[in-house]
């Protein structure tokens, strides 16, 4: 049974040479429409073969090339091949062709061809000059890349003519430039001339979305994005120029959103003022437009759930429903009752209710109590910034005025009590209890909706509990970013005024700085809503013990002395204060002394305070010594105290303490003469010289018990940690896993159970050629040897591509690391960096028999999307979770990683290793993860390697022809060949199989499922792909994989 198959790499250029053929040009007719054409030719022309013959009756010069952007598929089969055009390997604007594809076949072509372009390519104007006059021509306040944190837009080369005629002469030479502004909004392809520096074109990138005028009812006349429905000939409320898309739906005051349809507009100029308040579409849409650009600009958040995803609105919902709100995936409208409310679509109102599925994604606030009261005040919040932001003429702190007759609104922020909802925590109109509201959640917001607007605007006065405050006002914006800091990154489900407090204020700090401005103000004004105490007030907290410390020679009479520290951001406490210090050893009785300080102690400084009384210490043994102060003006005593652990240690000059194995190590090149070295601490009273003996009692799977002796290289004092090596005949040639148990022996020493490393593991891996590495069980132990960092782990898990197990290698909780970490973001800076993060797998290969060869293994990988968000990068990379083969050392793969932050598959995956056939090595998979997917419970994502299957085979690519009775393969032929060829099974088991082809950079370019029956088969391909090597992978249905390599030439 014979198949054909036409297999087209998407996303890959497929660059053609192009030349006349002894085609009859009767054959291609031209239609009516220039540069469209119909092929009637006898014989079936595939897509190389069609343009070899008509490329010059086209019009292509000879110094033309054709170059494969991607490849759409219509009904019953046809396929439609879209070419860019280039000149001298440069891309001609507006330069176009389609092959239209039926059966493999070409039947008609179409584009916009350039005739005749014979220019040479030579640019008289470097990039970066062309860049500051395209700059020039576009000024802007600030452009979005700035915003974005990213790097400018890179020119690239184009053919370009600003009336995009078909005439090659009329063509320039041209930089284009993606240029996008902020400030004004605007973006632009940008095309500078590359010989005179002139402005030749610019075309608008908003283009394709239209941008329509829409007479809001709430905010008078904006700037919409729309699209223009084909099927109705008008435009729609689609937005997919805004993040994921923006759509907004008529609901006809229905409740089934099964049964919403589009609002119409013939000529995008919404002026839909009538009794249904058709109006109030443009609201929404609008609105949500706004929402989206807020939250993407000033806190980099795409969409609700930071993936982009679409915002729908429903508009019109049921009959007389006064009310609004968010479900879980949409907005949702009413249009009030006529009378005492009209549609709920204000700007303040859908920023609430997005902002309600921005809190479900962040802390997740429960809807109930406290902690429900935040909920619905964070809304609030950003009701009212991005209110603020976008309608400064309308912004006000009333939540909902505009809909409501009375024009006061739901909620007051400014004065709570106008709808007797509190102002002071716990104090007048404060909801007790759980069966209102859920617990008063739309009332007891009030709190901290008073609290934000008091540090957007400041005020004074005094609260329920008489406290008086006078508070500086920030702006509602930087007050807007301590609060959406708070909610992203501090409050948890069941968090309350006391915890939003906390974390406000540790937000404050995170954004402007310990005892800056903003913390202060941030404080003050929780203190105004009766939470917490103001920053104002004396703190003095104990940091240290400072004296006495672990010793030899401690005696009768030691100095206690503590580091005192005034955490007050304004206030020194002055000159002559009386500080009351005690301390206590082994708690015993306090020894109390009072010290006057001889100078003024300053806000955020330190000083050494010793007191008056000395410690006894002169017996051998631990002490604990607790110390503490108190100061008749400190407002917080919690950290008032601290304790310390101090020994006096007998006086010994031979205590050792191992710290670590240095050799022998797992790896493939273990013999049969073993030098142990071993990492060891001197914690002796003096020192020892160097050339001391040391001696080392160890024993070994494989052997009974040694003694063996070394010498210290040099003159040794307490805390010097050095090499000591120890001459052994430890055979390990042979495969397999090696336990070792070490103690060092050293006259004298008095803990020797500080001496010892039990249990240490050393691998000799059994080869894998000739084998195959899978994870079933924990066999797979005594084939890898692994070298995790720091801050990486592996399990294995049930997540496989062959069988029920494979091998997970994951990162940390990378919140809590100490270590520093840089983003990568290129295959070549993911190994410069962040070697804690960083993991290698590794076996042995003898392929010293072989004179081919190829590694093969199945790999799913995911990254994290935490990373822009933990570390305010401006976008996540794939590239942290990469991984590379390496073989002794050198790199001989290209660097995987995921597709996709979640989706990918098992992909089998193949590296030549044909340069290392013949030789005995040590392979190596290096992995790069930094974030568990345990790290955020609420996303569950993170940066994630799956590996299985891992075996050695036999490379045949241009060597060989494997045998066609070979049942577990196929054989491929011609190989090399220019792009046709047949693969053929001797014994095909019946079911689908599934066919995928990679580049050498590891990247998927096609895939095809094939049906077909038992016994012998053989399918036939057509490949447009460049010269070069690629991989075909097949998956049998019995999930079994096999693959080859194959070569395409000229």
């Amino acid at each position: 049974m014979n198949v054909r198959f036409t297999l087209w790499a998407i996303l890959v250029f497929t660059s053609l040479g192009l030349y006349a053929q002894n085609e009859s040009s009767t054959d291609l007719i031209a239609l009516e429409n220039e540069d469209w054409y119909r092929y009637k030719g006898s014989e079936k022309l595939n897509a190389e073969a069609f343009l070899q013959a008509y490329n010059t009756q086209m019009g292509f010069a000879l110094n033309n090339q054709l170059k494969l952007k991607r490849v759409s598929y219509g009904p019953n089969g046809t396929e439609h091949l879209h070419y860019q055009q280039y000149s001298q390997s440069v891309p001609v604007e507006a330069g176009e062709l389609i092959l239209h594809l039926r059966e493999g076949a070409v039947y008609a072509a179409n584009g916009e061809i350039v005739k005749s372009l014979t220019k040479e390519a030579q640019s008289n104007l470097e990039e970066n000059e062309a860049f500051r006059l395209a700059l020039s021509y576009f000024p802007a306040e600030q452009y979005r890349w700035e915003i974005e944190g990213k790097n400018r837009p890179q020119g690239e080369l184009f053919w370009v003519d600003p009336q995009f005629s078909k005439v090659g002469t009329e063509y320039q030479l041209c930089w284009r430039f993606d240029i996008h502004s902020a400030f004004p909004e605007d973006r632009n392809w940008v095309y500078i001339d590359a010989q005179n520096g002139n402005l030749e074109l610019a075309l608008s990138r908003i283009h394709p979305h239209d941008t329509g005028t829409a007479k809001t009812r709430y905010s008078g006349t904006r700037t919409i994005y729309t699209s223009f429905s084909a099927d109705s000939g008008q435009y729609i409320l689609h937005d997919s120029l805004t993040g994921g898309g923006i759509f907004t739906y008529n609901m006809e005051m229905r409740t089934n959103k099964s049964t919403a349809i589009d609002f119409y507009d013939a000529d995008n100029y919404w002026n839909n003022f009538n009794p249904q308040f058709d109006e109030v579409a443009g609201d929404a849409h609008w609105g949500t437009e706004r929402v989206y650009r807020y939250f993407k600009d000033h806190y980099n958040r795409q969409s609700y759930d930071d993936q982009n995803s679409p915002l729908f609105s429903y508009v019109h919902y049921d009959s007389n429903y006064v009310n609004a709100f968010w479900n879980g995936q949409e907005m949702t409208y009413g249009d009030g009752n006529g009378n005492a409310a009209t549609p709920l679509i204000s700007l303040d109102v859908v920023a609430h209710e997005i902002t309600h599925g921005i809190t479900e994604y962040t802390a997740n606030l429960i809807y109930q109590g406290e902690a429900g009261a935040l909920n619905e005040s964070f809304s609030d919040i950003f009701g009212a910034a991005v209110e603020f932001a976008y309608d400064s003429a309308g912004g006000d702190w009333k939540m909902g005025e505009d809909f409501l007759n009375t024009g006061n609104g739901l909620r007051n922020m400014k004065n709570p009590g106008l709808f007797s909802h509190p102002h002071t925590y716990k104090g007048t109109n404060w909801g007790q209890g759980l069966f209102f509201d859920n617990g008063y959640v739309h009332s007891n917001s009030g709190v901290q909706n008073f609290w934000y607007y008091l540090l957007s605007d400041g005020d004074s006065g005094i609260n329920d509990l008489g406290d008086r405050y006078v508070i500086e006002g920030l702006g509602f914006q930087a007050a807007a970013d301590i609060a959406y800091h708070n909610l992203d990154n501090y409050l948890t489900r069941f968090s309350d005024h006391q915890d939003a407090r906390m974390g406000a204020m540790q937000s404050a700090i995170d954004l402007y700085g310990a005892c800056s401005n903003e913390y202060i103000q941030t404080t003050n004004a929780w203190y105004a809503v009766g939470v917490g105490e103001p920053t104002g007030g004396i703190d003095l907290s104990v940091d240290d013990i400072l004296l006495p410390t672990r010793d030899c020679g401690l005696t009768a009479n030691e100095d206690i002395i503590i580091v005192l520290r005034n955490n007050s951001c304004s206030q020194s406490i002055p000159a002559g204060a009386s500080i009351n210090f005690s301390y206590s050893l082994n708690n015993g009785p306090l020894q109390t002394s009072s010290s006057s300080l001889t100078s003024a102690l300053p806000a955020d400084s330190i000083i050494y305070l010793q007191h008056n009384q000395t410690a006894d210490l002169s017996q051998a043994g631990a002490y604990d010594i607790f110390a503490s102060v108190s100061y008749g003006n400190d407002t917080l005593n919690y950290n008032n105290f601290v304790e310390k652990r101090v020994v006096h240690e007998s006086y010994q000059n031979a205590e050792w303490k191992l710290l670590q194995v240095i050799a022998p190590l797992s790896s493939c090149e273990l013999g049969d003469s073993t030098t142990i070295q071993l990492s060891a601490v001197f914690l002796g009273c003096d020192s020892l010289v160097g050339g001391t003996t040391i001696n080392l009692d160890y024993s070994s799977s494989t052997s009974g018990n040694q003694s063996i002796s070394g010498s210290l290289p040099n003159t040794v004092h307490y805390g010097d940690t050095l090499t000591l090596d120890f001459l052994t005949n430890e055979d390990l040639s042979a495969r397999g896993a090696y336990t070792f148990n070490f103690t060092l022996n050293f006259p004298g020493d008095p803990s020797v159970g500080n001496n010892r490393i039990f249990n240490h593991r050393v691998l000799k891996p059994y080869e894998l050629l000739g084998g195959k590495i899978g994870f079933e069980d924990f066999a797979y132990t005594d084939s890898l040897i692994v070298r995790e960092g720091q801050n990486n782990g592996s399990r294995r898990n049930s997540v496989a591509s062959v069988g029920n197990r494979g091998l997970e290698i994951v990162g940390g909780p990378l919140v809590n690391y100490p270590d520093p970490f840089e983003v990568p973001r290129s295959d070549t800076a993911v190994w410069q960096v962040n070697p804690s993060f960083r993991s290698s797998y590794c076996t042995c290969v003898d392929a010293s028999s072989e004179t081919s060869l190829q590694l093969n293994f199945d790999l799913q990988q995911a990254y994290t999307r935490l990373i822009r968000r933990l570390r305010s990068e401006p976008s996540n990379s794939p590239y942290t979770s990469s991984l590379r083969v390496l073989v002794n050392g050198d790199q001989v793969s290209p660097t995987f990683i995921p597709q996709s932050l979640s989706n990918d598959t098992f992909q089998s995956q193949v590296v030549n290793l044909n340069a290392y056939a013949g030789q005995y090595f040590e392979l190596c998979f290096e992995s790069h993860l930094l974030v568990d997917e345990r790290t955020n419970s609420v996303t569950n994502d993170g940066d994630i390697i799956n590996l299985d299957n891992i075996y050695l085979s036999e490379a045949t690519v241009g060597l060989r022809e494997q045998s066609v009775n070979e049942s577990s393969s196929f054989s491929l032929y011609p190989n090399p060949n220019q792009g046709h060829f047949r693969l053929q099974w001797a014994n095909a088991e019946k079911g689908e199989y599934h066919l995928m082809v990679q580049d050498a950079q590891g990247r998927i370019l096609a895939r095809r499922n094939i049906e077909t029956e038992s016994g012998e088969q053989a399918w036939d391909f057509e490949m447009h792909l460049p010269e070069g090597l690629y991989f075909i992978q097949v998956q049998k249905p019995d999930g079994s994989a096999v693959s080859e390599e194959m070569l395409i030439q000229p």
